[in-house]
């Protein structure tokens, strides 16, 4: 095999991973906010960025709609300056600097590092390089989970957005919302799939059928729409880097929707 017939299959490799949603994670491209944008248009009434780090989401979502009703959670003090810029804290946003997980209340440690904040944590990132480790620091940190901290609020739960970024711990964040997840009539749920799950034990099997019991409907989120997953399949299983979306009550049907085949047949993707 000569250089250029390498390059080219290298080239092919990548462009079938981004289009079947693995390993972009720049959501101008990868679909986060082309998914992020069509929810919105559905005028839900509450917007949840767990793991909100400098505040993108939240910032897309309040120019959408103003008026909308914004939490943003995110515990690494050094990105809080940049968040709160971006989240214009008034009457409808609200910004909560404590981490999230599956427990009610408490204090735990939480790792960040002095400029990969993206990859902060509730765990120590072990499958990270060792200097890449070594560089990380550990804080300790107020933590809640999602019932506890909404349920004194106010707020309207039938029409819910939420997406979480937590580096291995989406599950437990899940776990700790069931109570707005299952009483939500309507509710969309974007969270990020990726190694630092195995970091945490965390199978996405386990949250498949975990937002299966609550009437939630699975996708994988693609550069160009949703590709609904009908059952748990070997590529879910490989850790991956990807975004999936769980939707319970939204009629998608209106929506221009194609049949496209799958290693493991056919599945219907919603075009946004």
């Amino acid at each position: 095999m000569d250089i250029t017939d390498f390059i080219a299959r290298r080239e092919q490799e990548r462009e079938w991973h981004y289009a079947n949603g693995f390993g972009n994670g720049d959501p101008d491209t990868n679909g986060e906010y082309l998914c992020v944008d069509y929810f919105l248009d559905l005028d839900p009434s509450l917007f949840l960025d767990v793991g909100a780090n400098s505040g993108i989401f939240c910032e897309r979502a309040l120019a959408h709609s103003p008026d909308l009703h914004v939490h943003a959670f995110e515990p690494n003090q050094q990105i809080i300056p940049e968040l709160q810029s971006r989240l214009n804290i008034g009457a409808n946003a609200h910004l909560h600097q404590i981490a999230l997980d599956e427990a009610p209340s408490g204090e735990v440690s939480f790792y960040v590092h002095p400029t990969h904040h993206e990859t902060s944590s509730l765990s120590p990132r072990r499958l990270m390089t060792s200097r890449f480790q070594a560089a990380m620091q550990k804080i300790t940190v107020p933590l809640s989970n999602l019932d506890t901290v909404l349920a004194g609020s106010d707020h309207n739960i039938s029409n819910v957005f939420l997406k979480i970024d937590t580096e291995g711990h989406e599950a437990g964040v899940m776990r700790g919302g069931q109570h707005i997840l299952s009483k939500s009539d309507n509710c969309a749920v974007l969270f990020e799939y990726s190694f630092a799950w195995a970091e945490t034990g965390e199978k996405i099997e386990d949250s498949y059928q975990f937002l299966d019991g609550m009437g939630f409907d699975i996708y994988r989120v693609l550069p160009v729409g949703l590709e609904h997953l009908r059952f748990i399949t070997r590529d879910m299983e490989q850790i991956q880097y990807c975004n999936y979306l769980a939707v319970k009550g939204y009629d998608l049907s209106k929506s221009k929707q194609m049949d496209i085949a799958s290693p493991f047949g056919s599945n219907r993707l919603i075009l946004l």
